[in-house]
């Protein structure tokens, strides 16, 4: 079943640490930024010879601390039995969303950059 991405980023922008919601993340919220930061690790790792590996790696880093913290919120969310067939299903669908909204094109990654950027930071931490 696809989510509209508002739907899934709507929780993420206004719950960040500190605030209403913020101990206790979504599934959607991790995988937002998991993917998010996975099409991050593309667009940097699409343009190597650029001295950009060292962004991609931080990036990776950061990916997988969203699919970590993700997969922990679908089991407790879902139980086991159904965590990962959540999750990948989330996954699938928010890389479609922003595969989109990129338009197929790494070129475009800032669409998505000042899409999720400050939200993905709020959960995840910094770059």
């Amino acid at each position: 079943m696809r989510f509209p991405i508002f739907v899934l980023f709507a929780g993420l922008a206004f719950a960040g640490p500190g605030e209403a919601g913020a101990d206790d993340p979504s599934m959607d919220q991790y995988v937002t930024c998991a993917v998010y930061y996975r099409m991050l690790v593309g667009s940097f790792s699409s343009r190597y010879g650029r001295g950009l590996d060292a962004m991609a790696d931080i990036n990776r880093e950061k990916m997988d601390k969203a699919i970590k913290l993700g997969k922990a919120a679908a089991v407790h969310e879902h139980g086991q039995a159904l965590a990962d067939e959540k999750f990948n299903a989330a996954w699938a669908d928010v890389l479609a969303v922003m595969t989109d909204e990129i338009n197929r094109n790494y070129d475009n990654i800032s669409r998505i950059k000042y899409k999720y950027r400050n939200g993905c930071e709020k959960l995840i931490g910094p770059e």
